[in-house]
Formats: C-alpha cells, structure tokens, sequence
C-alpha cells in the first residue's frame, strides 16, 4: 500500500477510534450538524481510500461505532441514522463489490451482525445483493444458521431468522424466505403467506406467489389489503385479467375512492364511469351505518348532494374520535358548499373533545365552534337539525363548568 494511502488509512482510523471515546452528549438540536461531521468523514475516505478490501475493512470500523454513536446522541430525528443507512452503505456497496477477499467479507459481515443493538447494521444485508454473489449469500446465511444453533433452545429461531430473512429479501430469493420464516413454531397464518409471496413476485415468480398466497387460512383476514394489492400484481404477470378485475372490484368497494375508482376503470374501461359510480352511490346510500371513506368519495365523484344526505340521516352515528378523516372530509365538503353537511361534522368533532374533556386540544374545538358560527349563516335548510344558535345553547348547558374552553371561546 502506498505511503500516502497508509497515512489516510491511519487517519480514518484515529477518527473512528475518537468516535467511539467521546463523551459529550449530542442534543437533538445538534444531530444534524453531527450527522453532517459523519458525512464529512466518509466524504474524506471515499476520496483518499482505493483499495477495495481497505475500503471495505474501514466502512465495517465504521459500522462498529453505532453504540458509541447513539448512545450520545439524541437522534429522534433520524439524520444520524440515516449516515449509517444510507450514505455509509453506499460507499461500502462501492468498495464491497471489487473486493476479491469474498470469504474475509462474509467471516467480517457475519461478525459485524452478531452485535447489531440498533439495527443500522442491517443497512449492509438490504444491499447484499449489490457486492454478494448468491454462493457468498448462501455461505452467510450457513454461518447464521450455525450461530442459531448453538443458542440456548428457547433462543433459537429468533435473532437470526430475521436477519436471513432480510438477506432474502434483498436477493429475491423465496425459497430462502419461505425456509426462514417457516422456521417459526406454530401455524401457518396470513402474514407469513403474504410476506413469502412478496419476496417471490419481487423475483418474477408470479404463479409461485399465488401459490402462497392461497395458503392462506379461511377466515383469516389480517392482511386482506395487502393481499389483494399482491393479487392485482400475480393476476397481472399471469396475464389473468378477468381474475386482476375481480380482485380490483374488491378493492374498490373495500375502500371507495377516486383512486381506486381509476384503477377500476383502467380494467373495465372510461365508458363505466359514471354507471358504477351512480351504482355505488345508491349502495352507499341504503347502507345504514355511517363510513366517512364513503361520504368522501360521494363528494369527490360529484354527488355532494348526496354526501350531505347520507350525512344528515346518519348525523348521530358519527364519531367525533376519528378526527383524521373527519377534518379533510370537512374540508371537502366546505369546497363543495355544504356547509350543513360540514357543520354535522364539526359538531362531532366538538362533541367528542368537550365529552372527553381534552383540555390540550380545547383549542381546536374553539376554532370548530367559531366556523360554526360562520357556516349557520350559509344554511337555509336545517333538515330537521337543530340550528345553531340551539345547539350552542345544549353545549353550553352540557359543558358549562368546563371553563378552559369557555375562556378561550371568550363568550
């Protein structure tokens, strides 16, 4: 090795071992600029180092440094980690891949595995499959097998299946995959079905895929998206189109959206638009429990008027809790001008607040309460609703000592 690469080489070196003794604590606010210094670091090897199994050796160093890294560290906002996911993975990647000592590197790996207390060692085994040739995959994955082994019996089948897990998913080998989460005691049940089919239409074996996934036990519906979506993809490389537009249709009516509306359509073509969304909106409208999903996409396919009925004959059974899709139905709704239909809303949203007597969030039912004020002037017809001023009235009266939110409201 030359002098000068020697001398770079003895200088990463010193870094990473400061590294691993400094003391000071990083505080979240300084974890960007201590992630910028990582960066800086591999930025100076990456210019200074060539020799690929040096290179290789230096990044593994590196790697070594994550429990002194973190536990210094305050990184609740992922930057430090993302050094070690990303940046500290590609360069590896570069230097791993020309390395010919292949069987140092999967002894150096397979080391550098079996201490693995934050997880971004991981980094190393998702991009396996871009400097391991699947023989020095299959020799990792025997040497991890070997260490599971020789654990304790109620140890076994856990901290390393995981990791042959992760090395098959990023060499798309099934077999391997199927192999180690099967490991797992007890039954087969949809998860594993799914995951398994994954890894196996990730490497263009769709009939194997959906093999797997008809493995999956009656009745069990943990994963039921999830499955359908993988459906959509099998059918699709089967070139199974009458089965890819059952399987679609499920989607649609599972969550009914203009998303999954366009994906249904892409199958049964544009000319059945408006059939199937005014066959829908009669479905929706006989039902008689309440789905914000399904105002949503009333609203969206240009039947508001219906939206606001089938909010108004079903304003009691909404449920004020789920806010996240409340609010943006809300908004929707505003756009479309039915400030009736979004004044149910906003009411549901101040009932469930001032009834669970979340004093943090008083605020939001302040600003709730005032757009009703705004939006009662906009509506000629009640529908049998109380007006405004009446309902104002039973929230006083209900929620009267609850003078946080009375102060703030300031009326």
């Amino acid at each position: 090795m030359p002098t000068k690469q020697k001398s770079n080489v003895a200088a990463f070196r010193a870094r990473i071992a400061a590294l691993k003794r400094s003391r000071p604590f990083v505080p979240w606010r300084y974890s960007s600029e201590f992630a910028g210094e990582l960066r800086e670091l591999l930025q100076e090897a990456e210019q200074s180092i060539g020799d690929p199994r040096k290179g290789a050796e230096l990044l593994l160093d590196f790697y070594e440094t994550d429990v002194a890294v973190f536990e210094r560290c305050d990184d609740s906002s992922g930057h430090v980690g993302d050094v070690f996911r990303f940046d500290a993975q590609q360069l590896f990647v570069r230097y791993a891949k020309d390395c010919e000592d292949t069987e140092w590197l999967v002894d150096r790996l397979f080391g550098l595995m079996e201490a693995d207390d934050y997880g971004v060692r991981d980094a190393l085994l998702e991009a396996a499959s871009l400097y391991l040739s699947k023989a020095q995959v299959h020799r990792l994955v025997a040497r991890m097998r070997e260490a599971d082994a020789a654990l304790p019996e109620d140890k076994r089948g856990f901290r390393w299946r995981v990791d042959i897990e992760t090395l098959a998913r990023a060499t798309k080998d099934g077999a391997l995959f199927a192999e180690a989460r099967l490991s797992y005691p007890g039954p087969i049940h949809a998860g594993s079905c799914v995951d398994i089919a994954k890894v196996y239409l990730s490497a263009g074996e769709a009939k194997r895929a959906h093999e797997w996934l008809e493995k999956i036990p009656a009745g069990d519906r943990a994963r039921d998206g999830e499955r359908d979506e993988l459906l959509v993809s099998v059918f699709a490389a089967l070139g199974e189109r009458e089965k890819q537009t059952k399987v679609v249709w499920r989607i649609f009516r599972r969550n009914r959206s203009l998303n999954t509306l366009e994906a249904l359509l892409a199958l049964v073509g544009e000319k059945a638009r408006g059939k199937i969304v005014a066959d829908e909106a009669a479905v929706i409208l006989a039902e008689p429990h309440f789905v914000c999903s399904d105002a949503l996409f009333l609203v969206d396919a240009g039947h508001s008027a219906e939206a606001e009925a089938y909010l108004v004959s079903r304003s009691e059974g909404i449920d004020g809790d789920y806010y996240p899709g409340l609010l943006p139905l809300a908004e929707v709704l505003l756009g479309a001008r039915r400030p009736l239909a979004a004044t149910i809303i906003y009411r549901a949203l101040i009932d469930s607040i001032l009834d669970r007597a979340r004093s943090k969030i008083y605020g939001h039912a302040v600003r709730y309460l005032r757009k009703l004020e705004q939006l009662s002037n906009g509506v000629d017809d009640w529908r049998g609703l109380s007006h405004h001023a009446t309902y104002a009235a039973a929230l006083r009266s209900r929620h009267g000592r609850k003078s946080a939110f009375w102060s703030r409201y300031g009326k």
